[in-house]
């Protein structure tokens, strides 16, 4: 078969992707391009000859071989055809089962040349992605080690006679990164599959080539220990995920006899990992470990302990003498920082996460930011979102829901150059743009994913002139939101180090690259440093290096609150490979677990494993919990160590049972020999190993707030974390680390919520304080004079847009009493506060003054969904002559009325008077505060007057009948003619009828046409 050379038409732009920049397009240099042509791929055709094939060159059905090999004489002809134009065009990889097409680097001026060929589809430049191995390896110290240490032979320390065994799903040796081949020659020189029962490691499952790449990558990316060799254990059968028992043990044991220096396992149990030296697997790594194999096992994705999982440690990384390994968020985040308006401290940087598919973000680049609702096309109809970024929020919740990608891309389309989307219920998820074939192939602009409280906060600002700019924010040195939580199920101090567990960059089949998170990624981290450090310590005893490895990891503390993460999450801290290799001593035992009741001095032995004498300096001190009724004598507090010798020191710890709260009490014990800190972690457990509680240890510093005099300490921690989904397939862990939303309410006695005083998103676990002076969010005072109610809770959200269940999983409350309250008020009374749907309350905006005031400036809230303002005036209490300049403006998307009122100079207002009339009309049942945002009024000489902002609440009833839609007590021609005009409309649009919604799923379609016609003809008395 053969094609004849197609005529060059004139240039058809579409065909080159808008991704070109102009350089690309005039340069002489190579560019790297993927050039797609028109036919189908082999596995698209295959599929659609079962029906009706379509094909641009064939009127006929062929074979899914011989149109492989159309494509191939094709792409062929289309090579020779560039060849013509650019000479020197160079071909790569050429694709014709998923994607029909080839990798060609050709000069950029040729590009506009070729994409007249008629073959030709689309031209889109090659993309180069930035790798994350390489932050993952320099937080740890892995490169350091490489450039700077040698070992006893003068080699650089990069894993050089080391052998790695890698006991998994299998690793694909033919991937380049990992040596390209299987036996003694390459880089994996040997394994056996335990699962199929066959000489044969391959990976057909994918996550043994990652782990491998991460321990031990030589290629494009760079594992920890590069030039440290593999073998190979497969313990699963097929693709599986699952393995046995028996596979397990199988591959330590063989491990061992093959000669392994290091093991890696990145399996285990669900949860209730003991210690227990009699278990067999426990036993054979162990064992391993004697003969000089220790290994590094992951602790599990099971997040925080809670009612379910009490011990969400994975076994067998509870095993004594291996490192069970916890994994750490080292990562890159997006960030948004706010320009401005200025914001309170703390408050301008909001972190995020980009959408799979999205580029990044400009760095250097100031934006404006405009709200787009849902971003449905009809979403951007006369917003000018051109050059800016559209803040979009996820929904709608139900049948009507829009994908990530179509926001993106409406976006896009309106000419945003980025999104926003935030989420529409507590909690985070991680956004996905490829959901159907083809997607990755289309053209984004970025998207970062936030919380819905930071959403709503980044849209509150829009209207104060919000410009923001984009960053990178790296080092936060966290705990991943996924780790599971220590001890071992009987009471042994696990896990026990930390290592990069998020958005690793590795090996997968196929010779291609994926980032992936868990601590089966955080464990080969560590298996890579053990291999570094029996290269440069080749002597050392598995024990010793354990201690080597826990004395000197980085310890991690929450950097939401400068607090030091909980050994139960952390171990001894983060690995740090350089600072290991030149300990100058090491510390048995290398942590401390005990029970208050069973308390005993604790031997310390310390070991000089350098050529000079060490003199410590030994001292200790909490970290977490209430150390009240705690304390710890250190007997010598300093202590002289021969070079190659041993001592110790007596740790003595004494409790007072009347001063000690329950519960783990946690510390350190230091080290210091003025170059070099050591450290060997402790935890005192007073009481019962009790599941911790998500919200405890609230208090609030006093019972009563006096305005300008005094403030509250809110004080609050978080034992157990918010519900996430899983973060490995076929998982899902019962509880994180972080909480999905935290608010502090203040109520009234008969507990309905006046104000919201703080919410924050996304807290670790951990201790917090809150300080108050008797503000809301929006910085308003609103509280008179009387007793209230304070409620600290935890919100959740089960991330289900079709089912969402938000609620409060852990509330604590106190009464509190406000004095001195500002004497100026301004507030919104209703003279109905409970009303049916279409119903409408008379609202008015009102102030009672002690002060004379020359303006008020203020935003009254209310929930858009539930009710609807209208009529916004002026009241008639007003004298014309009184009032100088005025703007009245209703938002009913945002659900605010922006008021702003300036009086005449000798007009200034005192007293009681009215200020706006509105009226509320129900939409959709439900309660909604209404309330005030950013408000301030102002004196005869422009100064601020200090004023009590008090907002009330209207509650909506759902309509009897409600397809009576004029209310005129029957179901008739009239009613289906109001239903006609609102038939397709969304409660975003002027014609949407909120009482036609008759199934409230937001959209007025069939069937709320259906169960109309159900009723036609009714009457009512």
């Amino acid at each position: 078969m053969s094609f004849s050379s197609a005529p060059v038409n004139a240039v058809e732009a579409s065909k080159l992707s808008k991704s070109f920049n102009q350089t690309q397009l005039t340069t002489n240099d190579y560019v790297n391009v993927i050039v797609e042509l028109k036919d189908d791929p082999v596995i698209t055709y295959s599929l659609k000859e079962k029906g009706d094939s379509t094909l641009l060159s064939f009127g006929r059905s062929i074979s899914a071989n011989d149109y492989e090999k159309m494509l191939t004489e094709k792409q062929l002809e289309l090579f020779r055809q560039i060849k013509t134009i650019s000479p020197d065009a160079k071909l790569g990889y050429r694709y014709q089962y998923t994607y029909n097409g080839f990798a060609l680097s050709i000069r950029g001026i040729d590009l506009k040349k070729i994409s007249q060929l008629d073959l030709v589809k689309k031209i889109y430049p090659g993309r180069t992605y930035t790798i994350s191995d390489d932050v993952s390896n320099s937080v740890i110290g892995a490169n350091t080690v490489s450039q700077q240490i040698k070992d006893a032979k003068g080699n650089p320390v990069d894993g050089t006679g080391i052998v790695i065994a890698i006991i998994d799903t299998g690793v694909d040796y033919t991937h380049p990164d990992l040596g390209g081949g299987f036996g003694p020659n390459y880089k994996v020189i040997g394994g056996y599959d335990f699962g199929d029962k066959d000489p044969d490691p391959m990976d057909l499952n994918g996550h043994g080539t990652h782990v491998a790449g991460i321990a031990a990558a030589d290629g494009k990316i760079k594992g920890v220990a590069p030039k440290a060799k593999i073998l190979a254990y497969k313990i699963v059968a097929g693709g599986s995920r699952n393995a046995s028992t028996e596979n397990i043990i199988a591959g330590i044991e063989r491990a061992v006899k093959d000669g392994a220096n290091v093991a890696n396992l990145s399996f285990g149990s669900g949860s209730l990992g003991t210690s227990d030296p009699e278990d067999p697997e426990n036993k054979a790594f162990d064992t391993a470990a004697d003969a000089g194999v220790l290994s590094s096992i992951s602790a599990g994705n099971q997040g925080a302990r809670c009612q379910t999982k009490p011990y969400p440690l994975g076994a067998p990384s509870g095993a004594r003498k291996v490192l069970s390994v916890a994994a750490s968020d080292d990562g890159v985040h997006p960030a948004i920082n706010i320009i401005s308006p200025n914001v309170p401290s703390g408050q301008g940087l909001i972190l995020g996460n980009y959408a799979d598919l999205s580029p990044a973000f400009p760095k250097d680049q100031e934006f404006e930011v405009v709200p787009c609702g849902y971003g449905r096309t009809s979403d951007f109809e006369g917003v000018n979102v051109k050059g800016k970024i559209a803040l979009i929020s996820r929904g709608p919740i139900g049948p009507n829901a829009i994908y990530f990608r179509d926001k993106d891309l409406n976006a896009k389309e309106a000419g945003a150059v980025g999104v926003i989307i935030y989420n529409n219920m507590p909690g985070i998820v991680s956004p996905t743009f490829n959901v159907s074939p083809g997607d990755e192939k289309k053209e984004y602009i970025p998207a970062i994913f936030v919380t819905q409280s930071d959403g709503l906060f980044l849209k509150d600002l829009v209207n104060k002139g919000l410009k923001i700019k984009f960053s990178d924010i790296s080092g936060l040195g966290t705990i991943a939101s996924f780790s599971s939580m220590g001890p071992a199920a009987d009471f042994y101090f696990k896990p026990e180090i930390a290592a990069p567990g998020v958005a690793i960059y590795s090996t997968i089949p196929g010779g291609a690259y994926a980032s992936w998170n868990g601590t089966s990624m955080a464990a080969p981290h560590v298996a890579g440093a053990i291999a570094l450090f029996k290269q440069a310590h080749p002597g050392f005893a598995s024990e010793d290096i354990k201690a080597a490895l826990m004395n000197t990891a980085v310890i991690l503390k929450n950097y939401q609150n400068n607090e030091t993460i909980t050994w139960l999450l952390q171990g001894s801290g983060r690995v740090n490979i350089a600072n290991a290799i030149n300990t100058p001593a090491v510390i048995k035992p290398y942590d401390i677990l005990m029970k208050t009741d069973s308390l005993a001095p604790v031997t310390l032995t310390i070991k000089n494993v350098s050529g000079s004498s060490q003199t410590f300096s030994v001292s200790s001190e909490f970290t977490l919990g209430n150390s009240s009724g705690l304390t710890v004598n250190i007997d010598p507090a300093k202590v002289t160590v021969a070079s190659y010798e041993s001592s110790t020191i007596k740790i003595t710890f004494s409790v007072d049972n009347t001063k000690l709260s329950k519960g783990p009490h946690e510390g350190v014990i230091w080290f210091d020999n003025g170059q070099t800190k050591l450290h060997v972690p402790f935890i005192i457990w007073n009481g019962d190993v009790e599941i911790p509680e998500k919200l405890y240890d609230v208090s609030a510093s006093s019972n009563v707030l006096k305005i300008g005099s005094n403030t509250i300490d809110f004080n609050f921690a978080f034992g157990s974390g918010s519900v996430i989904p899983p973060t490995e397939p076929n998982e899902r862990p019962e509880s994180s680390n972080i909480i999905d939303q935290v608010e502090i309410r203040i109520k009234d006695l008969y507990g309905n919520t006046i104000g919201v005083i703080y919410n924050k998103s996304l807290l670790f676990l951990g201790h917090y304080k809150f300080t108050w002076d008797g503000r809301d969010i929006y910085g308003n005072y609103f509280l008179k004079n009387g007793t209230y109610v304070w409620q600290v809770a935890v919100v959740e959200s089960n991330n289900d847009q079709q089912n969402p269940i938000i609620e409060d999983t852990a509330t604590v409350e106190g009464n509190f009493e406000i004095q001195n309250a500002p004497q100026n008020t301004c507030s919104v009374s209703l003279d109905k506060r409970s009303i049916a749907q279409e119903e409408t309350s008379n609202a008015t905006l009102s102030v009672s003054l002690s002060d004379a005031i020359s303006s008020v400036n203020t935003i009254v809230y209310f929930n858009a969904n539930i009710v609807k303002a209208e009529n916004v005036a002026l009241s008639s209490s007003l004298k014309p002559d009184d009032v100088d300049t005025y703007s009245l403006k209703v938002d009913n998307l945002t659900g605010e009325i922006f008021v702003n009122i300036k009086f005449k100079q000798g007009h200034e207002l005192k007293g009681n008077s009215s200020l706006v009339s509105f009226t509320l009309r129900g939409k959709v049942p439900g309660t909604t505060n209404v309330g005030f945002k950013e408000s301030s009024v102002t004196g005869i000489n422009n100064n601020g007057i200090l004023s009590v902002f008090v907002p009330t609440q209207i509650t909506i009833n759902k309509a009897e009948n409600p397809w009576d839609l004029n209310r005129d007590k029957k179901v008739d021609d009239v009613d289906l003619a109001l239903f006609k005009q609102a038939f397709g409309s969304e409660p975003k649009d002027s014609n949407y009828l909120p009482l036609a919604d008759f199934n409230m799923d937001g959209v007025i379609d069939g069937k709320d046409l259906v169960i109309l016609l159900s009723h036609f003809g009714e009457t009512y008395p």
